[in-house]
């Protein structure tokens, strides 16, 4: 019975031994994945890469986690001015641009009828002059409604109409294609200072490609890493199983070896032990004396 208990209690702690190197090879294991976790993160973070450009310079602010905040590309102070330029220049052609072609029209032959008035009133003092010379001021013609008028003076005054008439319709188209060239030029105008910034904006996209180039590095290297870490701690579980494996079955070897001892009475030094065994002590006079039975008789 005795070997029994000592050969269970030997397994017992042989499988103990065992579970522990198992639960040690799993915490390994999670170890190793929190190691690779942690070092994918510290790898995903954005982290620039300087270059130089004649354009300006690229700007970055990450926050704590490493994740990429604001990003930007200051000009160059000579690009920054010719951007400037184009869009003063710009913001003065689109105040000035007036999109009404009638308003633009009527202000065209307003401008153009100042300018012709000092020769009509010219050319209608000569007509007169002429007329008073020849002795036709008095002269009238029946226009219809009871009306009369000079035939020399009513030519003029048409003919003054009609150049009326055709400066206006003049003005019109003229100020039609003069507000789609207005428009056209103040387009190029903000056209160029968009093409300044779109320069800052491809040198941006060029340092952002860079860090991201670096930061995909990073990445497949933490993920090399990751890999062998994982490999080594399942490496380190089953060289530990196997470790453990054996002592288990070292001691469950010793465990029957010892229990099987013990049956045999190796331990007792006399033969196997019978429940009427009786344990011998010395009398007073140094001989031997047995309390209650030896054997099956009595003293």
């Amino acid at each position: 019975m005795w070997g029994a208990i000592v050969g269970g209690a030997l397994s017992a702690y042989g499988a103990y031994k065992s579970s522990k190197a198992q639960q040690a090879g799993i915490d390994r294991q999670i170890a190793a994945e929190r190691e690779a976790r942690a070092a994918a993160a510290e790898a995903a973070k954005f982290r620039p890469v300087g270059f130089t450009s004649p354009y300006g310079a690229m700007r970055t602010t990450v926050d704590a986690e490493g994740r990429l905040t604001d990003v930007g590309f200051d000009l160059d102070p000579r690009y920054q001015a010719r951007a400037d330029l184009y869009a003063g220049l710009g913001e003065q052609m689109l105040g000035g641009i007036d999109i009404d072609p009638m308003a633009a029209a009527e202000a065209r032959t307003a401008r153009l009828e100042e300018l012709a008035r000092p020769g009509r009133e010219l050319a209608q003092e000569r007509m007169f002059s002429n007329l008073a010379a020849k002795g036709l001021t008095g002269l009238a013609t029946d226009i219809g409604y009871g009306g009369a008028a000079n035939p020399y003076a009513m030519a003029l005054a048409q003919s003054q109409e009609a150049q009326r008439a055709a400066t206006a319709a003049e003005s019109y188209d003229l100020a039609r294609r003069d507000i789609t060239a207005d428009l056209a030029l103040t387009d190029t105008l903000f056209g160029q200072e968009r093409g300044i910034y779109d320069i800052g904006r491809t040198e941006m996209d060029y340092g952002l490609n860079l860090a991201d180039t670096e930061r995909m590095r990073r990445l497949e290297a933490a993920g090399r890493s990751a890999t062998a870490a994982r490999n080594i701690a399942a490496y380190q579980g089953q060289a530990g199983n196997i470790a453990a494996g054996r002592y288990e079955a070292l001691l469950s070897s010793l465990g029957q070896l010892g229990g099987r001892a013990y049956d045999a009475g190796l331990f007792s030094g006399s033969g196997m032990s019978t429940p009427y065994s009786q344990p011998v002590i010395l009398n007073q006079y140094g001989g031997n004396a047995a309390r209650g039975f030896v054997g099956q008789g009595g003293l």
